[in-house]
């Protein structure tokens, strides 16, 4: 049933598309008619002519029919250029495409709908260009126009030589609507041609090519029916869950390394503190010999010291002997012993290693370490200062370390 008023197709007119090289126009009845042909003779070329103005770029499947189980291969490029072919290349192991048009070259499709009543004709017009060398999807130039009244598309050749002027065809039809991109092309012939929404749209496109339509349900589901914002709901839910499931995970981990780093800062100050400890060692150990050097200095001072304070007393003796010999009758054995000194010593002389002690230690030296030991002081007392000075003596016996020198007339 034909609605009086209704808006219908009534004349499709393309330039340069695929095969149908140059201008075509083709009438179509107010009540619909039927295309029918062998394979290749151009049927799915010209439904896509009418696709590629009414459904978006990113949802047009050029050739849908065929599409169903594999990938027919065409697009704009191999629509503008021409493709009627595919053989091997001289080149390349694969399949190369033959075109008719190889240089810069121009497509343009034109549809006209009408009323059938007073009301002015609406064509809708889709421009595109290649120059030469071009073969990407890319490459392609695109512009849409819409009238209100009819024309041949061959009105645009002169606008199309070296790409599409823009400016000119603005300037040849001012009452135009000129869109370069295609959603605002889409929302101003859906509002003059009573189209809802943009599912009608692909609904026409799937209608276009009913041989890959699967059921009833399928076009009502996807084509018919706009989608449930639950779908989205669920998608955001579902995206939400995985976000806080990697959420959760990163927080397990991170708890799991703190349990596991946590040791490591005892350890780290056990370890700090037993460098600085080794360090210390090392250094008190450099310093050894110079220490155990001072001491050894200060005991041999200290001794040096004994022996000088001996010497008078052992003059002493020598002198009171002496005087005894000298006073002793003539012929006494022990008077002629005494004289010669202790031990066989010339009286008067005092003994050999007070003097060596004396002779081999040096005043500075023994004023040095006496500085810094604090002296061995010598008082009044000469018992007293004499046992202290042995026990000294006595006490570092054998403590001097090996290697180092005992002078002469150390305690040994």
């Amino acid at each position: 049933m034909i609605h009086p008023g209704q808006r219908r197709l009534a004349r499709v007119q393309v330039v340069n598309w695929g095969t149908l090289h140059g201008h075509h126009d083709l009438a179509v009845a107010r009540k619909g008619f039927l295309i029918t042909g062998n394979s290749g003779s151009g049927k799915s070329t010209l439904i896509d002519a009418i696709s590629a103005v009414l459904v978006p770029g990113n949802q047009l499947r050029f050739n849908a029919a065929a599409q169903e189980a594999t990938n027919s291969g065409r697009n704009f490029v191999t629509y503008i250029r021409g493709a009627w072919r595919r053989e091997a290349g001289a080149d390349t192991e694969g399949l190369v495409a033959s075109y008719l048009r190889t240089g810069a070259t121009w497509s343009g499709i034109a549809l006209t709908y009408r009323a059938g009543t007073d009301d002015p004709p609406i064509t809708l017009v889709k421009l595109m260009h290649l120059g030469r060398g071009q073969n990407a999807a890319g490459d392609v130039s695109h512009l849409h126009l819409i009238l209100d009244h009819e024309l041949d598309l061959t009105d645009f050749s002169a606008f199309m030589a070296r790409g599409i002027d823009t400016r000119g065809i603005r300037k040849r039809w001012p009452e135009a609507a000129v869109n370069p991109t295609y959603a605002p092309f889409a929302r101003s012939f859906r509002s003059r041609l009573g189209i809802s929404t943009e599912g009608a749209q692909r609904l026409l496109h799937r209608t276009l090519s009913a041989k890959s339509l699967g059921s009833l349900d399928q076009l009502f589901r996807d084509y018919m029916l706009d989608t449930p914002s639950t779908f989205a709901m669920a998608e955001r839910a579902v995206n939400q869950f995985h976000d806080l499931q990697e959420a959760h995970r990163v927080v397990v981990d991170a708890r799991l390394q703190v349990e596991m780093l946590t040791p490591l800062v005892d350890l780290a100050d056990t370890r700090r503190r037993g460098l600085e400890s080794l360090r210390d060692t090392e250094e008190e150990n450099a310093h050894l010999g110079a220490v155990h050097a001072e001491m050894t200095l200060s005991l041999l001072c200290g001794d040096r010291t004994e022996r000088r304070a001996l010497t008078p007393l052992l003059e002493s003796g020598a002198a009171e002997a002496t005087a005894a010999a000298e006073r002793a009758p003539p012929g006494n054995p022990r008077s002629d012993r005494e004289t010669r000194g202790h031990r066989g010593r010339p009286a008067g002389h005092p003994p050999r290693a007070a003097r060596r002690g004396a002779e081999d230690v040096g005043p500075g030296a023994c004023q040095a370490g006496s500085d810094r030991r604090g002296g061995v002081g010598l008082g009044g007392n000469r018992s007293r200062d004499r046992r202290r000075v042995r026990a000294v003596a006595r006490t570092t016996r054998g403590s001097v370390a090996p290697g180092v020198h005992h002078p002469r007339g150390a305690v040994r």
